[in-house]
This record gives structure tokens, sequence and C-alpha cells, in this order.
């Protein structure tokens, strides 16, 4: 009887088991996993007995603790909570959904945080307080604002003064210094007079400072005599006994362009000891304007010297020492190639140089060369002032030695180590 009640108690292999029997009370199964409390579990007093080697239901899987490492708690006791380090927050946000296992996804989190966290100071301390990276931008440093230069103020100033003629002057000059190549001369000593030196013509310069000194003329006009002269000389050969000649007919044409009250004619012949009569004189005039093809508005290195100093606001004992050197390049054949403007721009530079004052802005804006190129012409002045290829007492000297030129003459002149 044992025995069949045995074989009647054991359910087939080919049925599902049944978890309980009619009789047996619920049973309550709590996992670890779930965080819910204590497992509490209740058996019945009639229990089924299953052999090793049955098959239990597949829908729940396996819900014994045969294969599984789950820990039954007992009531009363507390789950073990693991400590966690602090993440940093970082701009991005991740939303990870939770899968069946969330033990297997806490190494993968971990290593997403890791790899956004640019530098996280606090991971060998984790004890530590979270660190705030801030990156700063360096201070951006303002420069100081470059005062503006008013290169018209002079012509603005002297808007009104008809006699400064200030809304044409910029015009003017920049004509002036278009037109230079027009009225260059080219070195006629060397390829064009036979009978004459550069010698020569320094006394007749020379002498030209006298006539110009004894009728008080304009300086304009003593320059346009010496452009003439050698304008003349440029193309016409002449003999060394008509060179005062031609002087004394280019002096008298610029005086008829440039001044209001001329000498007469005697007064130019009597300057010439009445080497020459007023015919040849008039026939000497009508040579000069056919050689110069009657044009007269030649620009002059007397005008820009004006300019320069004038815009650059500089004061007159300045100008007076910048004419007194560029009146002395007159007597150098050396200069009578140059471009005026150069020539102007140069003497300028060495007298700001012997005044102890600087070329600035201004001056390059309007005279149009740079400091490296006056300077490169100022050497050369310098140079003839100290190794003068003429006599060293000449008119020149003498008139600016005067006190009515501030005696700028006695000024010391300067090495050529000192320019540099």
């Amino acid at each position: 009887m044992a025995t069949r009640k045995f074989k009647r108690d054991i359910v087939p292999q080919t049925k599902r088991p049944s978890l309980r029997s009619k009789n047996e009370a619920p049973v309550k199964i709590h996992c670890a996993a779930d965080n819910l409390g204590p497992l509490k579990r209740t058996r019945s007093k009639t229990e089924v007995t299953q052999g090793p080697d049955q098959k239990r239901r597949a829908v729940f899987g396996d819900i014994t603790n045969k294969k599984k490492s789950t820990k039954i708690i007992e009531k009363g006791s507390k789950l073990p909570v693991k400590k966690q380090g602090v993440t940093k927050i970082t701009k991005s946000t991740i939303v990870l959904k939770p899968k069946c296992n969330p033990k297997q996804e806490e190494p993968q989190i971990e290593e997403l945080t890791k790899a956004l966290q640019p530098i996280d100071l606090a991971r060998d301390n984790p004890e530590s307080s979270p660190v705030i990276i801030v990156d700063l931008e360096p201070p951006k440093v303002e420069e100081p604002e470059v005062p503006k230069v008013d290169y018209d103020a002079f012509d603005k100033e002297h808007m009104k003064d008809p006699f400064w003629e200030a809304i044409y002057a910029k015009d003017i000059f920049d004509y002036y210094q278009e037109q230079e190549c027009n009225y260059a001369v080219p070195d006629y000593m060397s390829s064009k007079q036979n009978d004459i030196t550069s010698e020569m013509r320094s006394i007749l310069m020379d002498w030209l400072v006298e006539v110009q000194t004894s009728f008080e003329l304009h300086h304009e006009t003593l320059y346009l005599a010496v452009k003439l002269v050698d304008m003349y000389l440029s193309k016409v050969a002449i003999k060394r006994a008509h060179l005062q000649l031609v002087g004394t007919a280019a002096m008298f044409i610029a005086c008829k362009y440039d001044e209001r009250i001329l000498p007469q004619c005697d007064d130019f012949l009597y300057m010439c000891d009445n080497a020459y009569s007023m015919e040849k004189l008039f026939d000497m005039e009508k040579k000069i304007f056919v050689a110069v093809d009657f044009r007269l508005g030649i620009p002059l290195s007397y005008r820009f010297l004006r300019r320069y100093c004038k815009v650059a606001n500089f004061e007159t004992k300045t100008l007076t020492l910048a004419r007194y050197i560029l009146e002395l390049s007159l007597l150098d054949y050396n200069f009578a190639c140059d471009k005026e403007s150069l020539k102007a721009a140069g003497c300028l530079w060495l007298a700001l140089k012997m005044e102890a004052l600087e070329w600035n802005a201004m001056l390059t804006h309007h005279s149009g060369y740079s400091e490296e190129e006056a300077k490169k012409m100022a050497k050369k002045l310098n140079y003839m002032l100290l190794h003068p290829s003429f006599n060293a007492v000449n008119e020149v000297y003498n008139k600016y030695s005067n006190q009515v030129f501030m005696e700028v003459a006695e000024i010391p002149k300067l090495s050529m180590a000192q320019l540099d």
C-alpha cells in the first residue's frame, strides 16, 4: 500500500508540476535585489515532495535557490548599502534606461561618465568634495588709442585767409611734385659743357645771392634764377665769357615773374660792371625763354621747404636754419640734378637734427618722403657742410651770420656719426 501511495503522489514528467496542493498555504518569496524588506516564507503542513530530476516550469525560470547566490536575510536585519563616489555633473545630461540586470549596466555608466569628464581632480580621493573647473579667458588688454593726426589742420586754420589759398594748397603742391620730372636737370657738365666747370658755376651762384641781397629780392626769385641757369646750360653749350650774362638774364626773367617792383635793366648791367650791353641782355633773355619753352611755373625747393615747415608748425629759427642749408646747396653742382622736393625734405631733416627735434608723420604725409629717404639726402647735405667744394667764406655764410637771420650759420655742425 505504501508503494502505491508513493507512485500516486509522484507527478508524471509529461505533466507540469503543481506549485502547491489544494490544502497548501500560499508561499511568498522576496528577492534581495528588490530591497523590499526581509524574506518571509510560509510552508504548509503537508509539503509536496519532488524528485531531484523533475522538470520545473519554464515560464518563471528557476525560482529556487539551488543555483543562485541569493542570500536570505533574516527578519530585522538591514540590507548593506554600497557606497558610491560623487559623480561630477557635466554640461550634457545622459539618460540611461535601466535593463533587467542593473549590476551589469553600472560599469558602463561609470565608463561613460569618466569619458565625459575632461579632468576629474577628485578621482584619486573620492571622499573629497567635488571640484568645479572653470576655464577663464585671459583678460583683454586694451591698447591705448593713438590720437589721430589732422593733416589739414594748418589749411583749415587759414581757410579764410586769401593770401594762403588754403583751399587749393594741397592740390598745388601735389601738382608741383608731379611736374618735377618735366623740369629735371641732367648732368650737363660732363656731357654738354666743355668750357665751364662746376667751380665757375659756384662763383656765379654766389654772385646771384649777392644780387638778391642787394636788391632785397624774394628768395623765390633767387631759386627760380638758379633753376633757369641750370636748365639753359643743360641744353646750350656756352663760352665762359658769357656765363655771367646767362646769370644776369635769368635773374632778370625771375624778377619779372615773382617781384612786384623789379630792378631796371641799368641796375643789372651795373651789377655786371657794365660788361654787357642792354641789347645782349635782351638777346640772352630771348634765348633762355626758348630753351625752357616759355615755362616758368617751375617747382622750387624753397617753396617746398616753406610748405613743410608751415604744416608741421615749426619755429622760424628751424625754418631759417633749413633755408641756410638749402641756399648753400645752390652753390654745389652735386645738388643741381636732385629733385627739388627731396632737397627740401633733406634740409629740413638736417635742421631738425641740429635743433634736437624729430621728423614726424605730418612731414611724411605732406612731403611724400619717409624719414629714411629724407635722412639719406640729409647725409649728403651734411657732408657738403663739412667738406664744401666752394669757398667756405661766401655770400651765403655772410648773409646767414647776420642777426636778421638769427645767426644760424654759427650753429655747430654735426659729424657724420651723429646722424646715425
